[in-house]
């Protein structure tokens, strides 16, 4: 805005001065006054007009980036990443940028095949669980301007998929399309639509801006894969950390999933966002992991500790806590399992922490940990039932737990 605005000033300032040169000529030269000052006139108007025009253009653009840094924002959520609404919050809101477009969709591309991520305006259930050939819908490194495409794609498909396209896309009069491309290699496709009838074509303005935008979608395409890849590798680690821990102390197999569908089971019942429901779930699935470097002639002893052997078992989440905070992305967790053995009145390890000052994820751990290791077999117990062992957390409530987590817990189902 402020270069337009600039450019108007000086475009201005060059208008009024040839304009008074030209006034004073007129004035010495000029027999018939009238003509030329209804001259100036109009080409004042004119260059009026423009500047205008050009304000107008610029306070679109404006809105346009604003649109897409609320969009950007919006997408990057962490709740939204790697999720199937990614793509459709995006097409939701590119299609808000060009005002023509009633309908349009977002296709991944790999290689020869083509998959359908986002629609609107088209019959997104009946295209999602297919793959495609890439031949069908064809290339478009540029933006390009279509005739009739769908009708076009129907009459290029094989019959069995006629059908299929016939019902699921729109007739539409005009398309615009253009391939999504990173480092030379084609991801991907947008593409925006005019439905028949409707008697616009697409602006200047967006034939303009359609590239750029194609541009933002496909780095956004590229970060959303990396993200879902990192995810997969993250899951796959923890998975691999459980079973070796399961394997070196067999009576905890399966008390780490337990754990962690339980503690998520109350956070939803909270009202968490899911980013803390995912880090409560895979806080749940590792919390143990520090019991490794604990000897396993002490984790299965079946007769009652020595205070030297309490002290160390004593010491897993503080072990835990030093495996996983050497990375990045499982510091939050790490922290959340240093004190899941916290108490609230505390009387926990390993900090004594008591009360709110414990993290109310910890809080939710030490509760469900507490009641899935009493209903479950131990080398020193037999399992309590379930109507025990809940007996027992709410006798305990207020001084080991979290007396409103306590009352959510025991408002839940049977377990």
């Amino acid at each position: 805005m402020k270069n337009v605005l600039i450019a108007a000033i000086v475009l201005s300032a060059l208008l009024n001065g040839a304009l008074f040169v030209l006034l004073i000529r007129s004035k010495r030269n000029t027999p018939n006054p009238t003509v030329k000052e209804e001259f100036f006139t109009s080409r004042i108007v004119a260059l009026e007009n423009e500047i205008a025009g050009l304000r107008v253009d610029n306070e679109c653009v404006t809105d346009q980036l604003k649109s897409l840094s609320t969009l950007i924002t919006q997408v990057s959520k962490d709740d939204l990443v790697g999720k199937d609404t990614f793509f459709n919050e995006i097409l939701r809101g590119l299609l808000t940028l060009f005002p023509e477009a009633d309908s349009g969709y977002i296709a991944k591309i790999d290689r020869n095949d083509w998959s359908f991520v986002a629609c609107r305006g088209y019959d997104f259930e009946r295209l999602k669980p297919f793959r495609y050939r890439r031949e069908f819908f064809g290339l478009f490194p540029v933006p390009t301007e279509l005739d009739n495409a769908s009708d076009a794609l129907i009459e290029r498909v094989p019959p069995y998929m006629k059908e299929i396209f016939s019902e699921a896309f729109p007739q539409v009069s005009r398309s615009l399309t253009m391939d999504l491309e990173v480092g030379g290699q084609v991801i991907g496709n947008f593409c925006i639509d005019i439905r028949k009838g409707n008697a616009v074509s697409f602006s200047e303005r967006t034939l303009r801006g359609f590239r750029d935008y194609c541009q933002i979608l496909a780095s956004l395409m590229t970060v959303q894969k990396y993200i879902v890849m990192q995810g997969r590798f993250q899951k796959d680690i923890v998975y691999s950390m459980v079973k070796i821990l399961e394997i070196y102390d067999s009576y905890t197999k399966g008390h780490s999933e337990h754990v962690a569908m339980l503690a998520e089971q109350i956070g939803k019942t909270l009202g968490l966002p899911v980013s803390d429901l995912q880090t409560l779930y895979w806080a749940g699935l590792v919390h143990d992991i520090g019991k490794i470097l604990v000897p396993t002639s002490i984790l299965n002893k079946p007769g009652k500790l020595t205070l030297d052997e309490y002290e160390m078992v004593k010491k897993h989440p503080v072990w835990g806590y030093q495996v996983l905070n050497t990375s990045e992305e499982l510091q939050e967790i790490a922290f959340i399992i240093k004190h899941h053995h916290e108490r609230w009145d505390g009387n926990g390890y390993p900090d004594r922490l008591s009360g709110v000052d414990i993290p109310l994820l910890s809080r939710i751990l030490a509760l469900v940990d507490t009641y899935d290791s009493m209903t479950s077999d131990r080398a020193y117990r037999t399992s309590l039932s379930p109507e025990d062992a809940k007996h027992i957390i709410a006798r305990l409530s207020g001084n080991q737990f979290d007396p409103s987590l306590v009352e959510t817990f025991l408002s839940l189902p049977s377990q």
